[in-house]
């Protein structure tokens, strides 16, 4: 027959529990004396509990510490059971250690006028040193730094991103995070920022604005910092500035989609404008595309020398640009091959378009140099890209060079187009 084991002391029990418990376990007189402490003190604060007892903790906290301390054991006396508090005591061998102690009223049931306060204390100088560190960390960085919430606005900027910004630390805090965002930001709002940063998984290029309003081009990466349930409630936000390498790829991006010669777009560039066109185009909107190449152009540049075609090709570049709307893509393909696109405006035609070209592009002559251009254009069609585009509107400009090769139908003058400026 098995025989159960007798319980144990109830209070046996608890006694175990307290001696034995690495946190600094206490009960004091409701003026804070030192009634009863637990061992632990002696591994926390290097002193035999005999020596605590009767003995006031305020001897021990540190001074700056003290405004802290006054409220919390006023909160418990006054208008609560319970209180958490973090604080510095000084250790038996005169250095200071960081505790986090929670103290406990016990009232009398028919008075309830406080009788006896308990405390359970816990070193936490390990964490307020870590803290500390990563404190430091962040707020002398030598990049941008913030903390936003989820709710889309700022807790709090290092320094690096005030100077940044030119802002005042502090000014931002509590304020929507697109208050310090370009006009042309185009992030969400609000908590829906918080979603946009979650998605984010790698630098993403944003301008911040400074209260001038200048720009400010840098890389955010993101870390979400998430509560006990395991929701969003923070990001660490880090802000490389780029604005000078910004405008360094500008340049570059500039030349790379720029002709030389006459400052018109380039054929990659006018492929990807109009393609962006194309796709970004309403249904009732229509995008007339053309084609212009100067006839017999060699002859120009074998009789009268490269520099007489290079004026002839600036010309045509200037008045082809004139003859259409602000805004609309014109490009030189190379040679002597323009290229262009445009939005048909209202009580506009693609025909209208095509002979307001052809009359822009008059007499061109460099001395003794007379030059021709054919033209053609095309109405963009459900499924058409740009290659397709500008190869419809090639053979149309060829269809029509051929009808009328005999006699040029477009010449353009230099020196008349100078006297029109």
């Amino acid at each position: 027959m098995t025989r159960m084991a007798a319980p144990l002391d109830d209070d046996l029990s608890m006694r175990m529990l307290v001696e034995n418990s690495s946190d600094l376990l206490a009960r004091h007189a409701p003026d804070g004396t030192y009634r009863y402490v637990s061992p632990s003190c002696q591994e926390i604060l290097g002193y035999h509990p005999s020596e605590l007892v009767g003995r006031s903790p305020y001897e021990f906290f540190h001074p700056t510490d003290l405004k802290e301390i006054v409220g919390s054991h006023k909160v418990v006396l006054d208008r609560s059971d319970i209180d958490t508090v973090v604080y510095r005591i000084r250790h038996q061998d005169g250095h200071y250690v960081w505790l986090e102690t929670t103290s406990h009223s016990i009232r009398d049931p028919d008075t309830g006028e406080v009788v006896e306060l308990q405390t359970s204390s816990r070193d936490v100088t390990q964490r307020k040193t870590d803290e500390a560190v990563i404190a430091m960390s962040f707020e002398h960085a030598p990049i941008g730094m913030a903390l936003v919430r989820a709710d889309g606005t700022w807790r709090h900027l290092n320094a690096a991103l005030a100077r940044m910004l030119h802002r005042e630390p502090g000014t931002l805090e509590g304020t929507p995070f697109i208050e310090a965002l370009h006009p042309d930001h185009g992030l969400p709002d609000g908590p829906e920022l918080g979603k946009w940063l979650l998605k984010l998984d790698g630098p993403a290029r944003v301008r911040l604005a400074r209260p001038n309003r200048s720009a400010v081009w840098v890389e955010l990466t993101a870390a979400v910092i998430r509560d006990a349930e395991d929701n969003p409630d923070f990001f660490i936000l880090h802000f490389q500035d780029i604005t000078e390498q910004r405008a360094r790829e500008r340049k570059l991006e500039l030349r790379l989609s720029r002709d030389g010669l006459t400052g018109l777009s380039n054929r990659r560039a006018f492929e990807t404008a109009l393609a962006a066109v194309l796709r970004s185009t309403a249904p009732v909107m229509t995008v007339v595309v053309g084609f212009a190449d100067l006839d017999d152009f060699k002859r120009v540049n074998d009789q009268h020398g490269h520099l007489a075609g290079d004026q002839v090709l600036r010309a045509v570049a200037q008045r082809l640009t004139r003859a259409l709307h602000h805004g609309d893509v014109v490009a030189r393909l190379g040679g002597d091959e323009f290229v262009f696109a445009t939005l048909l405006r209202e009580g506009e035609t693609a025909q209208g378009v095509e002979s307001a070209v052809r009359a822009a592009l008059k007499r061109v002559r460099v001395g003794e140099v007379t030059a021709s251009a054919s033209v053609g254009v095309t109405v963009a069609r459900p499924g058409d890209t740009a290659a397709t585009l500008i190869d419809r509107a090639d053979h149309a400009m060829y269809k029509h060079k051929s009808a009328i090769k005999a006699a040029p139908h477009v010449v353009v003058d230099v020196d008349a187009d100078r006297e029109s400026r």
